[in-house]
């Protein structure tokens, strides 16, 4: 019990960290397209 509350908080930490970064690269892909 104790493990998959510990590994469900991770899990969402991980996703979202994935979501900034892939919004991340598009802004710096778009920003570079500009230049």
């Amino acid at each position: 019990m104790s493990t998959t509350n510990l590994k469900k908080p991770i899990l969402c930490i991980l996703l979202n960290y994935i979501k900034m970064a892939n919004t991340f690269v598009t802004y710096s892909k778009i920003q570079a397209i500009k230049r």
